[in-house]
């Protein structure tokens, strides 16, 4: 399953009619199906981004092969109505990076992409900005491997043009021009997910890791995806590598960041 992470009504718009979905759900956030799709309305703002991801999660629990998909417009020096696949998320405000792992070719060009608190007007040289995908690979990140975790952002003001004039309508121009490219890189995580559905996981290995730290259920669904991730890598991770690591938070964080510079970019 794809799930879609969009910050605002008129940025969900084309795609709810692109893909025919259906309103599930209309509170705490707006919830639409379709397809092997769901959609999350999260607002504005890393935080609302981050917590509606982790209620569409929570709503319904994600299968191994699920992938994450954050889609929505930035700011920034280039074209407007470009489309970008981000290979670098930047937290302005800790200095955090994100790097999404792309084992697909890409069905568009790659940008740097940093979060901001508030919206500016771009200026030359400026990389592209928005204020939500820090927020979402905080969570997504916790729930999926780096390479069932992207972000597609379309540029809809630049030094030229300024984010004030910017009206809903042109919003829904700008993510309805990238449905294309959305498409391609569906079809792409779609096909890995099935390859990640179909490894089998090792349960004398998971039950090594938990026998030394104790972990909720999120954590241990964390653990799972991470250990098929290494299966795929053709790595074999043990607990005595990860001794230093006091509780399950940290001994997953250690575990990703070691499979996040093994994998291709």
């Amino acid at each position: 399953m794809i799930r879609l992470v969009v910050a605002l009504a008129a940025e969900a718009r084309p795609l709810i009619a692109h893909w025919r979905m259906r309103r599930t759900r209309e509170r705490p956030w707006p919830v639409y199906a379709g397809d092997n799709l769901r959609l999350v309305v999260s607002g504005p703002g890393a935080h609302l981004s981050a917590a509606a991801t982790g209620y569409l999660a929570a709503h319904e629990p994600p299968a191994t092969g699920d992938a994450w998909v954050n889609v929505g417009v930035a700011g920034g020096d280039a074209e407007l109505g470009a489309s970008f696949l981000i290979h670098q998320v930047v937290d302005a405000a800790s200095g955090v990076r994100f790097y999404p792992q792309f084992p697909f070719p890409l069905p568009g060009p790659g940008a740097r992409l940093v979060t901001v608190a508030q919206p500016h007007a771009p200026k030359p040289g400026d990389p592209l900005h928005d204020m939500e995908g820090s927020g979402f690979v905080a969570v997504a990140g916790r729930l999926a491997s780096a390479e069932m975790v992207h972000l597609l952002k379309v540029v809809s003001d630049n030094p030229q043009h300024h984010h004030r004039k910017l009206k809903a309508s042109d919003l829904s121009a700008r993510v309805g021009s990238a449905t294309d490219v959305l498409a391609s890189l569906m079809a792409s995580l779609d096909r890995i997910g099935a390859e990640l559905e179909q490894l089998a996981p090792d349960t004398q290995l998971e039950d090594s890791f938990t026998r030394g730290w104790r972990m909720s259920s999120s954590q241990r669904h964390r653990l799972r995806a991470l250990l098929l991730r290494a299966r795929a890598l053709r790595l074999t991770p043990r607990p005595d590598q990860y001794r230093q690591c006091g509780d399950a938070g940290a001994l997953l964080d250690a575990l990703q960041s070691r499979l996040d510079q093994s994998s291709p970019l």
